[in-house]
Protein backbone atom coordinates (compact mmCIF):
# COMPACT_ATOMS: atom_id res chain seq x y z
CA UNK A 1 0.00 0.00 0.00
CA UNK A 2 1.26 3.55 -0.59
CA UNK A 3 0.41 6.72 1.65
CA UNK A 4 -2.01 8.96 0.78
CA UNK A 5 0.09 11.95 1.96
CA UNK A 6 2.86 11.47 -0.53
CA UNK A 7 1.23 12.23 -3.53
CA UNK A 8 0.33 15.90 -1.82
CA UNK A 9 4.00 16.32 -1.90
CA UNK A 10 5.96 18.28 -4.19
CA UNK A 11 8.00 16.31 -6.69
CA UNK A 12 11.64 16.37 -5.49
CA UNK A 13 12.71 17.78 -8.68
CA UNK A 14 10.93 20.84 -8.80
CA UNK A 15 12.39 22.26 -5.64
CA UNK A 16 16.07 23.31 -7.29
CA UNK A 17 13.86 24.58 -10.25
CA UNK A 18 12.00 26.59 -7.56
CA UNK A 19 15.33 27.64 -5.95
CA UNK A 20 16.60 28.64 -8.75
CA UNK A 21 14.46 30.90 -10.20
CA UNK A 22 14.17 32.61 -6.89
CA UNK A 23 17.81 33.33 -7.63
CA UNK A 24 17.42 34.88 -11.11
CA UNK A 25 14.31 36.95 -9.83
CA UNK A 26 16.87 38.25 -7.01
CA UNK A 27 19.61 38.66 -9.03
CA UNK A 28 17.39 40.85 -11.88
CA UNK A 29 16.31 42.70 -8.64
CA UNK A 30 19.31 44.02 -7.19
CA UNK A 31 21.20 44.78 -10.71
CA UNK A 32 18.74 46.07 -12.68
CA UNK A 33 16.63 47.07 -10.57
CA UNK A 34 19.32 48.82 -8.24
CA UNK A 35 20.15 51.01 -11.91
CA UNK A 36 16.72 51.41 -12.36
CA UNK A 37 16.81 52.74 -8.63
CA UNK A 38 19.32 54.80 -9.12
CA UNK A 39 18.01 56.76 -12.53
CA UNK A 40 14.29 56.97 -10.76
CA UNK A 41 16.04 59.39 -7.41
CA UNK A 42 18.21 61.60 -9.78
CA UNK A 43 17.01 65.22 -9.37
CA UNK A 44 17.95 66.98 -12.80
CA UNK A 45 13.55 66.37 -13.69
CA UNK A 46 12.45 66.78 -9.97
CA UNK A 47 11.80 62.70 -10.01
CA UNK A 48 13.77 62.01 -6.65
CA UNK A 49 11.18 62.18 -3.63
CA UNK A 50 11.73 61.17 -0.07
CA UNK A 51 9.24 57.97 -0.74
CA UNK A 52 10.82 56.56 -3.43
CA UNK A 53 14.22 57.14 -1.95
CA UNK A 54 13.81 55.73 0.91
CA UNK A 55 10.89 53.26 -0.47
CA UNK A 56 13.51 51.90 -3.07
CA UNK A 57 16.72 51.23 -0.76
CA UNK A 58 14.34 49.22 2.01
CA UNK A 59 13.23 47.42 -0.98
CA UNK A 60 16.96 46.26 -2.32
CA UNK A 61 17.60 45.68 1.36
CA UNK A 62 15.03 43.22 1.14
CA UNK A 63 16.57 41.45 -1.74
CA UNK A 64 19.40 41.81 -0.12
CA UNK A 65 18.19 39.59 2.98
CA UNK A 66 16.37 36.82 0.80
CA UNK A 67 19.31 36.52 -0.99
CA UNK A 68 21.35 35.65 2.70
CA UNK A 69 18.61 33.81 3.47
CA UNK A 70 18.77 31.41 -0.19
CA UNK A 71 22.76 31.11 0.53
CA UNK A 72 22.07 29.92 4.14
CA UNK A 73 19.65 27.30 3.13
CA UNK A 74 21.24 26.53 -0.42
CA UNK A 75 21.13 22.50 -0.12
CA UNK A 76 23.38 19.76 -1.66
CA UNK A 77 21.46 19.29 -5.18
CA UNK A 78 21.08 23.04 -5.98
CA UNK A 79 20.99 23.71 -9.38
CA UNK A 80 24.57 25.85 -9.54
CA UNK A 81 26.40 28.03 -12.08
CA UNK A 82 30.11 27.65 -13.17
CA UNK A 83 32.35 28.94 -10.39
CA UNK A 84 34.12 31.21 -12.90
CA UNK A 85 30.90 32.14 -14.31
CA UNK A 86 29.51 33.31 -11.01
CA UNK A 87 33.13 35.56 -10.14
CA UNK A 88 32.67 37.21 -13.44
CA UNK A 89 28.51 37.97 -12.65
CA UNK A 90 29.43 39.64 -9.59
CA UNK A 91 32.87 41.47 -10.55
CA UNK A 92 31.20 42.49 -14.18
CA UNK A 93 27.73 43.73 -11.61
CA UNK A 94 30.08 45.74 -9.12
CA UNK A 95 31.80 47.00 -11.69
CA UNK A 96 28.25 47.77 -13.33
CA UNK A 97 26.99 49.83 -10.52
CA UNK A 98 30.32 51.62 -9.91
CA UNK A 99 29.96 53.56 -13.51
CA UNK A 100 26.52 54.17 -13.28
CA UNK A 101 27.11 55.94 -9.69
CA UNK A 102 29.68 58.19 -11.45
CA UNK A 103 27.56 58.51 -14.66
CA UNK A 104 24.64 59.73 -12.31
CA UNK A 105 27.19 61.83 -10.17
CA UNK A 106 25.75 65.37 -12.04
CA UNK A 107 22.04 64.12 -11.70
CA UNK A 108 22.48 62.57 -8.26
CA UNK A 109 20.25 63.36 -5.61
CA UNK A 110 21.07 66.44 -3.98
CA UNK A 111 20.37 64.58 -0.42
CA UNK A 112 23.80 63.15 -1.61
CA UNK A 113 25.25 66.52 -0.53
CA UNK A 114 22.53 66.94 2.29
CA UNK A 115 24.64 63.94 3.77
CA UNK A 116 28.02 64.95 3.42
CA UNK A 117 27.27 68.61 4.81
CA UNK A 118 25.96 66.88 7.92
CA UNK A 119 29.42 64.93 8.07
CA UNK A 120 30.59 68.63 8.13
CA UNK A 121 28.78 69.92 10.61
CA UNK A 122 29.88 66.74 13.25
CA UNK A 123 33.44 67.85 12.55
CA UNK A 124 33.23 71.09 13.24
CA UNK A 125 31.23 70.89 16.26
CA UNK A 126 27.85 71.06 15.61
CA UNK A 127 25.17 68.49 15.65
CA UNK A 128 22.68 68.39 12.82
CA UNK A 129 20.05 67.46 15.50
CA UNK A 130 20.18 70.42 17.35
CA UNK A 131 21.24 73.32 14.23
CA UNK A 132 20.14 73.96 11.05
CA UNK A 133 22.83 73.59 7.71
CA UNK A 134 22.46 77.56 7.93
CA UNK A 135 24.35 77.96 10.96
CA UNK A 136 27.11 75.76 9.74
CA UNK A 137 27.12 77.87 6.15
CA UNK A 138 27.71 80.39 8.31
CA UNK A 139 31.32 79.50 10.10
CA UNK A 140 34.28 80.26 7.99
CA UNK A 141 36.45 77.58 8.90
CA UNK A 142 40.85 77.92 8.86
CA UNK A 143 42.46 75.97 6.30
CA UNK A 144 39.22 75.59 4.17
CA UNK A 145 37.48 73.45 7.06
CA UNK A 146 34.53 75.14 6.52
CA UNK A 147 31.56 74.80 3.68
CA UNK A 148 32.46 74.39 0.31
CA UNK A 149 30.40 74.79 -2.88
CA UNK A 150 29.29 71.22 -2.50
CA UNK A 151 27.95 72.05 0.77
CA UNK A 152 25.96 75.15 -0.87
CA UNK A 153 23.71 73.23 -2.50
CA UNK A 154 22.29 70.79 0.18
CA UNK A 155 18.62 70.77 0.36
CA UNK A 156 16.48 72.33 3.20
CA UNK A 157 19.21 73.81 4.65
CA UNK A 158 17.00 75.56 7.16
CA UNK A 159 15.04 72.47 8.85
CA UNK A 160 17.58 70.25 11.31
CA UNK A 161 18.47 66.52 10.60
CA UNK A 162 15.85 63.30 10.54
CA UNK A 163 18.64 60.80 10.08
CA UNK A 164 19.03 58.12 12.27
CA UNK A 165 22.62 57.98 14.05
CA UNK A 166 23.91 55.42 12.25
CA UNK A 167 23.50 57.68 9.25
CA UNK A 168 25.56 60.38 11.21
CA UNK A 169 27.89 58.35 12.06
CA UNK A 170 28.64 57.25 8.36
CA UNK A 171 28.39 61.04 7.12
CA UNK A 172 30.87 62.15 9.88
CA UNK A 173 33.46 59.02 8.94
CA UNK A 174 33.04 59.60 5.49
CA UNK A 175 33.63 63.45 5.26
CA UNK A 176 37.19 62.84 7.28
CA UNK A 177 38.30 60.15 5.14
CA UNK A 178 37.80 62.91 2.42
CA UNK A 179 39.43 65.76 4.23
CA UNK A 180 42.22 62.88 4.97
CA UNK A 181 42.57 61.77 1.12
CA UNK A 182 43.10 65.60 0.59
CA UNK A 183 45.41 66.50 2.81
CA UNK A 184 47.65 63.08 2.07
CA UNK A 185 47.55 63.56 -2.00
CA UNK A 186 47.44 67.35 -1.49
CA UNK A 187 43.77 67.61 -3.59
CA UNK A 188 42.09 70.72 -3.59
CA UNK A 189 38.61 70.95 -1.84
CA UNK A 190 35.28 72.09 -3.66
CA UNK A 191 35.29 74.67 -4.93
CA UNK A 192 32.91 77.66 -4.13
CA UNK A 193 31.07 76.85 -7.62
CA UNK A 194 31.82 72.97 -7.95
CA UNK A 195 30.96 70.89 -11.44
CA UNK A 196 27.24 71.20 -11.76
CA UNK A 197 26.88 73.39 -8.79
CA UNK A 198 25.16 76.23 -10.83
CA UNK A 199 22.75 73.25 -12.51
CA UNK A 200 21.77 71.98 -9.44
CA UNK A 201 20.96 75.50 -7.74
CA UNK A 202 18.97 76.24 -10.43
CA UNK A 203 17.12 73.07 -10.44
CA UNK A 204 16.55 73.06 -7.13
CA UNK A 205 16.08 76.46 -5.88
CA UNK A 206 14.99 78.06 -9.31
CA UNK A 207 16.71 81.45 -8.32
CA UNK A 208 17.00 84.11 -10.93
CA UNK A 209 19.56 84.80 -12.94
CA UNK A 210 20.89 88.54 -12.06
Amino acid sequence: MTDPSASLQPPRASRPTLRLVLWILCVVALLPGQLLWLWLVRDGRGTATPDLLSGGYLALCCVALAVYALLRTTPANAIRLPRRLSVWIILLGAALLQAASLLLAAAWSVQVARHRLEGGMWLSGLSPYRHPPLDYLRLDGPDGRGPDGMDHIAPAPESTTVQLPITQAHNMVARAVERLLQDRLMLDPAPRMWPGAAWADAATFRRPCT
